[in-house]
């Protein structure tokens, strides 16, 4: 059987209770949390069960806020108050991530952040059909998801990179 409740269940409640994970998204994002389905929401918890199954990491809670300071399509990650990630998500365009040995195609080039491999943001329709061609296609929500991936297995501890699964502040 298993065991409910003691020191494990009180680790875990302290850390997700410790706002370690802030996304903040600028003014043209936020329809990616607002109303029902909510598509960022969702794709983060999809990514930490994700994580809990298959690597037994208890990514923090993450918080989703808007800033008006940022960018219109602006975001920010940040990780127990320091920022990890700060970027821009180019409007009506998709992630496009090309299966292993292809060239990412002509599009706006960016780095795919989970895997580090060449990718392009492309238009509906092109992004479509690198997908008949077996690239990896997301959205923007999908995108933070890779990026939170990414920045969840980064190695700890090293200055420029918060430890995120190490004690919350003040422990």
């Amino acid at each position: 059987g298993t065991a409910t409740g003691g020191r494990g269940t009180e680790i875990t409640a302290e850390i997700m209770a410790d706002e370690r994970i802030v996304l903040e998204l600028g003014a043209g994002l936020v329809g990616l949390v607002a109303g029902e389905p909510a598509p960022l929401a969702g794709a983060v918890e999809s990514l930490r069960a994700a994580l809990a199954g298959d690597l037994g990491i208890v990514l923090p809670a993450v918080s989703l806020r808007d800033d008006l300071r940022l960018p219109e399509r602006g975001y920010r990650i940040t990780i127990a108050g320091d920022v990890a990630v700060e970027d821009e998500v180019p409007a009506a365009r998709l992630l496009v991530i090309p299966p292993v040995g292809e060239r990412a195609d002509d599009g706006e080039p960016v780095t795919d952040p989970l895997t580090g491999r060449a990718a392009c943001w492309l238009g509906e329709a092109r992004a479509e059909t690198a997908r008949a061609h077996g690239a990896t296609v997301l959205g923007a929500a999908g995108g933070f998801a890779r990026g939170m991936a990414e920045i969840a297995e980064r190695p700890g501890p090293d200055p420029k990179q918060p430890d995120l699964f190490g004690p919350p502040a003040g422990s």
